[in-house]
């Protein structure tokens, strides 16, 4: 198990980033044969916030569609389990993986079903980046939306 939490193991690296040497087999041409070409499943996004230890629970959100209220909400990774009957004790692993929209670290969307991005494994549109350097750069790319929100809300006002 602690071959898991450090990021330097072979263990941690098979799990977790996959093959780095060659990024470009990430990058989708539109060849379905492609390793890449498929957009990691969202259980697989999940297992990876839930198992992974140099990631915090906390720091993600799940956007989901409520059949009931016919709605897109939101949960926290690690909200409990009050509403949905089952065994998990996790709200985000009881929720129907089909009806998971995206996942979101802090308030960038690193996973989303619509758009086909996944910047936890890198597959698809994430183009090869993953976790760990949308977790390196949240400040850089926190600011860039923050200074693109002030923009908006003066041309808003003008």
């Amino acid at each position: 198990m602690e071959k898991l939490t450090d990021v330097n193991s072979a263990a941690y690296e098979r799990l977790f980033v996959g093959n780095r040497s060659n990024n470009n087999d990430l990058v989708d041409d539109g060849d379905p044969e492609q390793k890449g070409s498929r957009l990691t499943p969202v259980k697989e996004v999940l297992r990876r916030i839930r198992w992974d230890g140099t990631l915090l629970q906390n720091d993600f959100t799940v956007q989901y569609y409520d059949r009931v209220e016919e709605s897109i909400d939101e949960a926290t990774f690690d909200a409990p389990n009050n509403s949905v009957s089952g065994n998990e004790d996790l709200f985000v692993f009881a929720i129907p993986e089909h009806r998971i929209v995206s996942v979101k670290y802090k308030q960038q969307i690193v996973w989303d079903k619509d758009q086909r991005v996944d910047r936890v494994f890198g597959s698809m549109k994430g183009n090869g980046e993953t976790i760990d350097v949308v977790i390196e750069n949240y400040a850089d790319w926190k600011k860039e939306k923050d200074e693109q929100d002030h923009i908006n809300r003066q041309r808003q006002a003008e």
